[in-house]
Formats: structure tokens, C-alpha cells, sequence
């Protein structure tokens, strides 16, 4: 099959897909990294657009002074432009080793665990490039969608400790809507990458993507509180 093939499938038939990869795997073994490559580049795009949603200079976004009274909105410090390398080799870290081999590993674990398949190296090669496909291209339409939301729509007012929420507007609500509707679809594809694989009832096969729900939620925590924390000291604000 061709890569737009793949692409397709995976979006919109995961459980036909995944079978499809597995019938394959016979005749093309380095599917896992073809998966990984992907995994990869995708992560490397993810991280130039979050960098830019996250971090674009809002008083330039708004064509202000920086005595106005926008002065307190985030900003990166551009006398240290090298920050923004670590953050961008923080997130496509993120992305390839926690989000794709850590969390892809934890859902063969857990998939293992309630299904009759045992734990093999082989097989957790195989998952991981089923995993690999459905669970990055709907993060790369998330980026997509961000591209266009912050060039033709607004970018977020952030002005509050917490910001977005405590000054939840419209915008916000619908925007976060969107975003945590993207995280959705990208469960939803797991899920029925894992019934495939693991030959498992739809009920079964969720358990995986529910522990990993848990686990965004705490990391989510986790990671706020290190940015609160370490963004004084590295002069990011």
C-alpha cells in the first residue's frame, strides 16, 4: 500500500488498517521504522507549531507597547533565543519517547495483560507501528487546526496565573472544545487499533486508552507545575 494509503486508513478504517499492517508485516518487516520515521517528522512539525501557539510574542501579536497594559501577557525573552531550542527538543522529546514508545509500550502492556497475547519483542515492534500511525496523524490535524485558528481567528489572551482558566471567553470554550475533541478522536483510534490486534471486545480493548486518560491528566499537573516553577529562572517570562 502507498503512504497516503496508510494515512487514510489509519484515520478512517484503524481496524481494517491495522489488520492490513499485520497481514503485511511478513512481506515488509521494517514497518516499524517506516512508523518510527513517521512518528518522528510528525513530531518535529508538532513541535515548530506548539512552540509557536504556546510562545508567540503576544504584544507583537496585538501590535502593542509593552507599556500598555498588555505589558504582563507571556513573551519569550528573545535575548535568549537558545531557549526556544530546548523547549522545541522538549517536545519532539516528548512526543517520540514518552508519547510513542513509553505510552505505546504501556498500552502492548496493558492490551497483553487482558488479552490471551503473550509479551514478545516481535509483537511490541508490530504494535508500535500500528501505534505509531494512529496515534500522531490526528495530533498532526490538532496542528493543522491550531495553524489556522491562530493566523485567521486570535490567539489567546493570556492574562490571568492560570491562563486560559480562569478567563474562560467563548473563544476559549470552543477552542478546547476542538482541542480535547482531536485527543478524542485519537482514542477512539487506538482503541479500535487495539481490538484488532489484540483480538479483544471493544470493552477490553478501551482499558488501555482509560488508563492513558488518567495518565494525560497527571502529566498535565505535572507539567504545569514545572512550568510554574522553572519559567522565572530560565526568563521566559
Amino acid at each position: 500500500m502507498t503512504f497516503f494509503e496508510y494515512i487514510a486508513g489509519f484515520l478512517f478504517r484503524p481496524y481494517t488498517q491495522c489488520n492490513i499492517l499485520l497481514a503485511e508485516l511478513h512481506s515488509h518487516p521494517k514497518q516499524f521504522k517506516k512508523s518510527f520515521v513517521f512518528v518522528v517528522y510528525g513530531s518535529i512539525i508538532l513541535g515548530i507549531v506548539f512552540l509557536f501557539w504556546i510562545f508567540y510574542p503576544e504584544c507583537l501579536y496585538y501590535g502593542v507597547s509593552f507599556d500598555s497594559a498588555y505589558r504582563n501577557l507571556l513573551f519569550i525573552n528573545l535575548s535568549t533565543p537558545m531557549n526556544l531550542l530546548v523547549i522545541f527538543l522538549f517536545i519532539v522529546g516528548l512526543l517520540v519517547i514518552f508519547h510513542f514508545l513509553l505510552v505505546g509500550l504501556c498500552n502492548y502492556i496493558v492490551g497483553c495483560l487482558f488479552s490471551e497475547k503473550k509479551l514478545s519483542r516481535a509483537d511490541a515492534k508490530n504494535y508500535l507501528a500500528a501505534y505509531g500511525y494512529g496515534s500522531t496523524l490526528p495530533l498532526l490535524l490538532l496542528g493543522v487546526f491550531i495553524i489556522f485558528w491562530v493566523y485567521f481567528f486570535e490567539k489567546f489572551y493570556i492574562a490571568t496565573e492560570i491562563a486560559p482558566y480562569i478567563d474562560f471567553t467563548f473563544p476559549v470554550i470552543v477552542f478546547f472544545s476542538i482541542f480535547f475533541g482531536f485527543l478524542i478522536y485519537k482514542w477512539i483510534i487506538e482503541t479500535r487499533i487495539n481490538q484488532a490486534f489484540f483480538k479483544v471486545s471493544i470493552f477490553r480493548a478501551v482499558i488501555p486508552e482509560l488508563i492513558q486518560v488518567i495518565g494525560f491528566i497527571g502529566f498535565y499537573m505535572v507539567l504545569s507545575y514545572l512550568i510554574g516553577t522553572f519559567a522565572g529562572s530560565l526568563e521566559l517570562v
